[in-house]
C-alpha cells in the first residue's frame, strides 16, 4: 500500500502540473490567434498610418479591444485584469520587432511541448497507480519474507544485479532475500523413458523426447510400421511433441530426419540443433527444482499460481536482445530476460515441478501477432495465465500486473486468438 500512496501522490502532482501547463498554453494560443486576426483586419489602416505614431497607437488599441472581445471566454481561466495584461503584452511582442515575435512563438511552442510531456507522464503514472491498486486488491497469501534462494552468481557481478521480487506487506508482493553464494545450482536432468517398442506417433515422440532430453545431436530410432504408415507417424509425432513436450520441441532450433523403409519397420535418423546446451538445461532444471522446494508449504492452487506469476514477472525483463536465446526458459530463469515463449515455457516447467496441470498455448495477440502463454488448472477448472502481458513495459521491477491472471476463454479472446478446439475449455468466468 505504501507504493500505491507514493505513486498516487506523484500522479496527482504531475496531473496538477499538466493541467496548469495546458491552461497556460491554451490561453496564450487563443490570445495569439485573436491578435493575429485583429492585425489582419487592420492591416491596410496600419500600412496607411505607418509613421504616424498617434494614429498607429489608436489602431493598435482597436486590435487590442478586438482581441479582448474574442477571448472573453478565457476569463474562466484568468481574471479579467490578468487576461487584459496578457493580451497587452502579447500584442507588444507581436508588433515591436522580429526578435519579440520570435520570443512569443518560442514561448507558446515550449508550453505545448511541456504540456505534451506532462500528459504522457500523467498517463504513465496513472497506469502505475492503477496497477498498484490492482495488486493491492489481489489479497492472496504471500511468501515467507525470510525465504532464501541461492543463485548461480558470477563473483565479478555486483550484488545490485540480484533483483527483489515481492514486498513483505501481506497485501502486496514480497521480496526474495537472495543468498550471495558462488555455488552452482544443483544440476538436474529430467528422466525420460525410452519405449520398448516404437510403433505409433506417441511412442516415436516419447523416443525423441528420451534422446532430446539428454541433448543428443544425432540418434536413430527403429519404428514398427506394420500398423501405421511411416509418413503419417512422422507428421503426427511432431504434433505430439509440440503438445506433450513443448519445452523440448520449442528449444530445438532445427530437426532434420531421414528414414529408410524396410517394409515391416523403418530406420529413422535424426539430427538436432538445440537453442541451449546440456549444461544450461541441467542448471536451469536445478533452479526450477530449488524454487519449488523453497516455496512456502501448504499453498492452495491459486497461491501457487501467484507464486509463479509474481516470481517470473518481477524477475524478468522483456528483452529480445538477450545474453542467451530469449526464446528459452533458461534465459528467463537464469538471466532474467526473454520473450513470450521463454516466459511461458519457464512457467510450464515450474508448474510441472509443482505437480500442477498446465499447458503451453500458442496463438496471436492483437495487434502484435504471434504469442505464447499458459493454461493452468486451478480448483478443478482451467484458466489462462499470460505472464508476459502481466509484465509492464518498460520494466517496473516489483510492480506486477494481474490483468491476465486466471482468465476465462471469453475474457482472453478480447485480445488473444488461438485454436480453441485444440486446448481445454476454461471456466465460464474469470477466477476473480
Amino acid at each position: 500500500m505504501s507504493d500505491f500512496l507514493f505513486f498516487t501522490i506523484i500522479f496527482l502532482v504531475v496531473l496538477l502540473l499538466t493541467l496548469l501547463c495546458l491552461r497556460a498554453f491554451f490561453v496564450q494560443w487563443h490570445i495569439r490567434k485573436a491578435i493575429g486576426k485583429g492585425l489582419k483586419i487592420n492591416k491596410q489602416p496600419l500600412q496607411i498610418m505607418s509613421g504616424y505614431s498617434e494614429s498607429e497607437h489608436l489602431i493598435y488599441n482597436q486590435v487590442e479591444d478586438y482581441a479582448k472581445a474574442k477571448t472573453g471566454y478565457l476569463r474562466v481561466f484568468r481574471s479579467r485584469y490578468k487576461l487584459d495584461r496578457q493580451i497587452h503584452r502579447e500584442l507588444n511582442r507581436k508588433t515591436k520587432n522580429a526578435m519579440t515575435r520570435f520570443f512569443s512563438w518560442l514561448l507558446v511552442t515550449i508550453k505545448f511541448a511541456l504540456s505534451f510531456v506532462l500528459v504522457v507522464a500523467s498517463l504513465l503514472f496513472g497506469s502505475i497507480v492503477r496497477d498498484e491498486w490492482q495488486a493491492a486488491d489481489l489479497c492472496l497469501p504471500t511468501l515467507d519474507p525470510n525465504l532464501t534462494i541461492a543463485r548461480d552468481i558470477d563473483p565479478r557481478k555486483s550484488i545490485d544485479e540480484l533483483l527483489a521480487v515481492f514486498s513483505d506487506n501481506p497485501k502486496r508482493l514480497q521480496t526474495f532475500n537472495y543468498a550471495d553464494s558462488n555455488d552452482l545450482i544443483e544440476p538436474v536432468y529430467p528422466t525420460y523413458q525410452l519405449p520398448e517398442v516404437v510403433n505409433s506417433a506417441e511412442t516415436l515422440g516419447q523416443a525423441m523426447s528420451f534422446y532430446m532430453g539428454n541433448f543428443k545431436s544425432e540418434f536413430t530410432v527403429n519404428v514398427d510400421t506394420r500398423q501405421h504408415d511411416m509418413k503419417k507417424i512422422m507428421e503426427e509425432a511432431y504434433t505430439w511433441m509440440d503438445k506433450n513436450e513443448p519445452y523440448l520441441y520449442r528449444t530445438t532450433t532445427e530437426i532434420q530426419s531421414t528414414y529408410y523403409d524396410y517394409g515391416s519397420y523403418a530406420e529413422v535418423h535424426f539430427t538436432m540443433n538445440y537453442d541451449l546446451t546440456a549444461e544450461q538445461h541441467a542448471q536451469m532444471h536445478g533452479k526450477v527444482k530449488q524454487l519449488v522446494e523453497e516455496m512456502p508449504p501448504n499453498l492452495s492452487d491459486v497461491e501457487k499460481v501467484k507464486y509463479v506469476n509474481d516470481y517470473i514477472v518481477s524477475q524478468t525483463v522483456y528483452e529480445l536482445d538477450s545474453k542467451a536465446s530469449p526464446y528459452t526458459p533458461y534465459s528467463v530463469l537464469m538471466n532474467g530476460e526473454g520473450v513470450c515463449q521463454g516466459y511461458a515455457l519457464a512457467v510450464l516447467l515450474l508448474f510441472d515441478e509443482m505437480g500442477m496441470e498446465a499447458q503451453y498455448v500458442t496463438g496471436d495477440a492483437i495487434p502484435v501477432g504471434g504469442h505464447a502463454w499458459n493454461l493452468v488448472k486451478v480448483d478443478g477448472e482451467w484458466y489462462h495465465l499470460d505472464t508476459t502481458w502481466n509484465d509492464p513495459i518498460p520494466d517496473q521491477g516489483k510492480n506486477i500486473r494481474y490483468d491476465y491472471f486466471l482468465l476465462a476463454d471469453e475474457t482472453l479472446a478480447r485480445d488473444h486468438v488461438w485454436a480453441f478446439d485444440e486446448y481445454p475449455k476454461t471456466a465460464d468466468v474469470d477466477y476473480y
